[in-house]
């Protein structure tokens, strides 16, 4: 009931036309709805220029999903699934409302979000995309400097996606960037993540080089 709230529920209504038509941020929108470490870095190679993945990038790989884990014991607290008192997300909210799972399944993956990521009894607040958006943007600054403006975009860009998709609200959204820089800052004074970070640098810069 807050006026914080309305501002929420004007967002979300403000941005379904987006969905409706099936406009190109839209289907980006779609496109971004991925979580693990190789296919959200496939979602940031036009902000680096390069193809970061598994077979050459395997450190980076294993220092996000660390992250990850890092980001769970962080939210775990607050982010409650429904039952428990968490938010409901939006496309539960208004369920009328076009979302990028309804009326037409943009990700292409609406069962295994909803049956096995339990995505509608999952809190909304706060995001974790959004989180692990601007963490990977983080990350990716510290090897490529000369992309920090589009590595920035790309991580505030990958968690506007929850908001056009209708799985989150605004505040989610800040949140969790707020959360990220957090975390990110708490990890720096580790010197064992200053250590991989530093060697997945090296791996970054290596691909880098080799474009």
């Amino acid at each position: 009931g807050s006026s914080a709230e309305a501002t929420d529920f004007a967002a979300i209504k403000q941005t379904r036309e987006l969905v409706r038509s099936q406009t190109p941020r839209a289907v980006q929108a779609a496109a971004d709805d991925v979580f693990d470490p190789e296919p959200v870095l496939a979602r940031f190679a036009v902000a680096t220029g390069i193809t970061l993945t598994a077979a050459n990038a395997p450190t980076l790989i294993k220092l996000l999903g660390g992250v990850q884990i890092d980001m769970q014991a962080m939210l775990s607290p607050v982010k409650l699934d429904t039952d428990k008192g968490g938010r409901l997300r939006p496309f539960v909210e208004f369920p009328n409302d076009p979302s990028c799972f309804s009326p037409v399944d943009l990700t292409g993956h609406r069962d295994l979000d909803l049956n096995t990521y339990h995505l509608a009894t999952s809190g909304s607040y706060p995001s974790g995309h959004a989180m692990l958006g601007m963490l990977v943007a983080e990350i990716l600054m510290q090897a490529l400097p000369d992309k920090t403006d589009e590595l920035l975009a790309r991580g505030i860009d990958f968690g506007d996606s929850r908001l056009i998709c209708g799985f989150h609200y605004p505040s989610d959204l800040t949140a969790g960037r707020l959360a990220a820089a957090a975390l990110f800052s708490r990890l720096m004074t580790i010197e064992g993540f200053r250590t991989d970070l530093a060697a997945a640098v090296n791996e970054i810069r290596l691909v880098a080089a080799s474009h």
